[in-house]
């Protein structure tokens, strides 16, 4: 019986780390003969366990259930309430939460030590799972002490990891970020690799919550990279991977990672969080503009969610519609797309979606407009303003205010519908001032940009080239008014604030009552607006986009500015003439289709990286730069000879948006010999050169001017030298000095600064 003993003994020890031998040997023990009560125990046990750890639930409660019953009837409760212990773990997991509490109860009396602290973890686990995070803190934290008192560093770690979740689930996203970092230093010391790459790969999650994506991208390869391997094989770090990267915007990354995501919860058999993934994916395919693969991850999101998660089928349906209103697939049959589309709002709006269900009204109204049914269109969208009236998270209000700017359009009353549109701009300018960049740029995405789009519709229908200049400034002020909190109060409700949208999507997707979860919302948005109006922030961010057009034009002076604005696939430029240029104050041209130029710009940077090589034969480079030339101009032909009488020999200001900003303005004949600034937006020109631009003398000398060389560019020394010969007493940085530190130093309030590099 020994070497019995010893098989049982390995494989308990190997159930969490490598389940598949766990389970073999434990299977080939209980084929031997006359084994004791107390190792076919054992070996049930390791068997639950190894099935618990690869997510097969089903067999671990059977297994587990097994071991018990063994236990009991052959008089060793001790090892009865150790199994129970596992199989709470197992029932939690399937949801049966009263099941697994009553398996803890029975076994707490026959449990001390280690074991008596694993249950007060496991019911910490289970309360967590309720929801219960109060309970599930208080629990994890006294399981954390009694394994730092039996001096148990690997029980700590999982503890600590434990309590990081809770923090997180709770907003205080901080303190969670802090217990990670301890968990994972605890897991490597204990040369648990997999439990240190999960840590990692949460902490990437939770600061990805925070807003801090690039720390978040780094610490999912840490995570991978410690996994080598068998990197992307738990499908939670890459849904958390996949909500990140969508968060930033890298659409690619995140759509290779929440088909990852998917794959693995499909695999291991759980649909819910499979659905999530593909809806996540059809998200980002909406966005990257393939439309077929959204219907494709929708059509799989409703495949896994079934009859049993109502919530993701309802979304899935949705996004679908969407892809196929895109599409121009719904064109031949608008009245029929609308009655499915308004069928799918009052499923969402069951299942607690209202922003979801609001959308999809206003998708339904503009069905009805092409079909030719205003009044249809006025009741879808009466409808929708009516679901949005209620004080709700500012993502409802806005969508209530793009619905109720539609209706006053439909109504031909376009003075209520711009009204509308300001009052939305205005809680989403209130709310760009209390969160951080990476907020600015999700929050200025769906309803938003609809709403921002309809008021550029308006101007351009007007012809109001200050309207459209103003509207296109509205849409960019997401991604370049910034503000960072100095207030430790004011940056935990960001946290937590942050944390309530993500669990209020969560209850809705999981079938829970989202009231609780937006109540906490609206009240953490309110506090973050009390609290940000009195923290102390570098600067002093201003609300919303007012654009002085005298000032514009005073600053200006003799020069012109010319703002590109891309919208709906056209391109519009509006001209600004400065106040001594003369001639019409404003222009406005519609420049075409923005694929046409955009293909010109492809062909231009194609021949400038030809020539940047440098490779090839001299006929080979003579046509690399005819072709860049005659590219130039067909560029130049596009966006700026619509405005040569107004430009004349002025110097120009430019204000570029999507796809112009890759322009290389200095390459086309327009800007040759002229004085050309480049900015992203009039709007922080404005702000920044209407402070009072530099002097002459702050331009030509002095601390005003930096030059830099950076490394591995030949001439760059040189080139540097030549510069701050023109500008005596220039402010040079090169060979040791030219760190990136001491040059971010220099630039900030320099007037001018050349860098080669």
């Amino acid at each position: 019986m020994v070497e019995a003993a010893r098989l049982a003994e390995r494989a308990l020890a190997l159930a969490d780390s490598d389940p598949e031998t766990a389970d073999r040997l434990a299977r080939q023990l209980l084929r031997r003969r006359s084994l004791p009560a107390g190792l076919r125990v054992d070996a049930r046990v390791a068997i639950g366990r190894a099935a618990w750890v690869r997510h097969d639930t089903v067999a671990a409660v059977d297994a587990l259930r097994a071991a018990a019953r063994v236990a009991d009837a052959a008089g060793m409760p001790e090892r009865a309430a150790r199994a129970r212990l596992t199989l709470a773990a197992a029932l939690a997991e399937r949801g049966r939460t009263r099941a697994a509490l009553a398996s803890l109860s029975a076994a707490e009396p026959h449990l001390r030590g280690v074991d008596a602290a694993r249950l007060a973890g496991q019911r910490a686990y289970v309360h967590h799972l309720e929801g219960r995070l109060g309970d599930a803190l208080t629990g994890y934290r006294a399981a954390h002490e009694a394994f730092r008192q039996l001096g148990d560093e690997l029980r700590q770690a999982v503890a600590l990891h434990n309590i990081a979740l809770v923090q997180t689930h709770a907003g205080a996203l901080g303190q969670a970020a802090t217990e990670l970092a301890r968990a994972r230093a605890l897991f490597d010391r204990a040369g648990e690799t997999r439990h240190a790459a999960d840590a990692a790969a949460n902490l990437g999650w939770v600061l990805a919550r925070q807003g801090k994506v690039p720390q978040a991208l780094r610490w999912f390869d840490v995570a991978d990279a410690a996994l080598g391997p068998h990197a992307g094989g738990e499908p939670e770090a890459a849904w958390h991977r996949a909500e990140a990267l969508l968060d930033a915007r890298m659409l690619a990354e995140a759509w290779d990672a929440a088909l990852v995501a998917a794959e693995g919860f499909t695999t291991r058999g759980t649909p819910g969080p499979a659905a999530e993934c593909h809806l996540l994916a059809a998200r980002v395919a909406l966005l990257r503009g393939d439309l077929a693969a959204a219907r494709e991850q929708a059509a799989a999101a409703q495949h896994a969610a079934g009859t049993r998660f109502a919530a993701p089928a309802a979304l899935a349906r949705h996004l679908t519609v969407v892809a196929d209103l895109e599409s121009g697939g719904v064109a031949a049959t608008p009245t029929s797309a609308r009655r499915s589309v308004l069928r799918v709002a009052d499923l969402l709006a069951e299942q607690g979606w209202q922003l979801q269900a609001l959308g999809a009204r206003i998708v339904a109204a503009r069905l009805a407009l092409a079909a030719g049914h205003p009044d249809d269109a006025r009741g879808d969208l009466a409808r929708a303003v009516r679901a949005g009236r209620a004080r709700g998270p500012v993502q409802l209000r806005i969508a209530a205010a793009h619905a109720r700017a539609l209706l006053h359009t439909v109504e031909g009353d376009r003075r209520a519908a711009r009204a509308a549109l300001r009052a939305g701009v205005r809680d989403l300018d209130r709310h760009r001032l209390s969160l951080g960049a990476t907020e600015l740029q999700t929050l200025a995405t769906g309803h938003a940009l609809e709403l921002l789009g309809v008021g550029l519709d308006l101007a351009l229908e007007d012809g109001d080239p200050w309207e459209v200049l103003t509207w296109s400034e509205r849409g960019r002020a997401a991604s370049l008014r910034a503000r960072h909190p100095s207030d430790d109060a004011l940056t935990d409700s960001l946290d937590a604030l942050r944390q309530s949208a993500s669990d209020a999507e969560r209850a809705l997707l999981e079938g829970g009552d989202p009231r609780r979860a937006l109540a906490r919302q609206l009240a953490l948005e309110r506090d973050v607006r009390r609290r940000s109006l009195t923290a102390d922030a570098p600067g002093t961010p201003s609300p919303g986009v007012r654009l002085d057009r005298a000032a514009l034009r005073r600053t200006l002076g003799d020069a012109v500015l010319l703002q590109l604005v891309e919208h709906r696939g056209h391109a519009y430029g509006v001209l600004v003439r400065g106040a001594a240029a003369g001639g019409r104050a404003t222009l406005l041209r519609d420049l075409g289709p923005v694929d046409a130029v955009a293909a010109e710009l492809d062909a231009l940077r194609f021949a400038a990286a030809r020539l940047a090589r440098g490779t090839g034969s001299v006929r080979a480079l003579d046509a690399a730069a005819a072709g860049y030339a005659a590219a130039a101009a067909r560029v130049d032909v596009a966006l700026l000879a619509p405005f040569a009488a107004a430009l004349a020999d002025r110097a120009l200001v430019l204000t570029p948006s999507g796809p112009w900003h890759a322009v290389p303005w200095a390459a086309l004949p327009t800007c040759a010999g002229r004085v050309v600034t480049v900015a992203p937006s009039t709007g922080l020109w404005l702000r920044t050169t209407g402070r009072g631009g530099p002097s002459d003398d702050g331009a030509h000398g002095g601390n005003g001017v930096v030059v830099a060389a950076g490394p591995g560019l030949a001439d760059a020394a040189r080139e540097v030298a030549a510069v701050a010969g023109v500008h005596p007493g220039a402010r040079r940085l090169d060979g040791d000095t030219a760190t990136a530190t001491a040059l971010l130093r220099a630039l900030d309030g320099a007037a001018l600064a050349h860098v080669a590099a």
